[in-house]
């Protein structure tokens, strides 16, 4: 008919013992772990929080173009491709651990831009 399930031989001998190591696992699956996975998601976030924002300041930064005459829209679609590559200044020092990496990056990006758009 229907087999014997077989028990381990610490159940057998000492059961309040497997019954205590039994609600220890259990205790550390609910409890333990997820404060684990929680510290670091939350460490996710205060990195994703830190990158958006500086890159937000690091778009917004580039709207005092207003000021020097050049129009709404553009200044709107440079602010809005600055925060992208802020985005990714960001990225570039995490993986390397150094501004410099960005700093050339954005000095290039500036010669190549003012290169380009210079009035005759």
């Amino acid at each position: 008919m229907g087999r014997k399930i077989r028990s381990h031989k610490l159940c057998e001998k000492w059961p309040l013992l497997a019954m205590f190591l039994s609600i220890v696992a259990v205790y550390l699956a609910v409890q333990i772990v997820p404060v684990a996975l929680m510290g670091a998601s939350e460490s996710a976030v205060y990195l994703a929080v830190i990158i958006i924002g500086t890159s937000t300041a690091f778009g917004l930064s580039h709207s005092v173009n207003l000021l020097a005459g050049a129009s709404l829209v553009m200044t709107i679609i440079q602010v809005v491709v600055a925060m992208m590559v802020g985005i990714f200044l960001c990225i570039l020092f995490i993986r390397t651990g150094s501004i410099l990496p960005g700093m050339v990056f954005h000095a290039v990006n500036d010669f190549f831009s003012f290169a380009t758009s210079a009035k005759a």
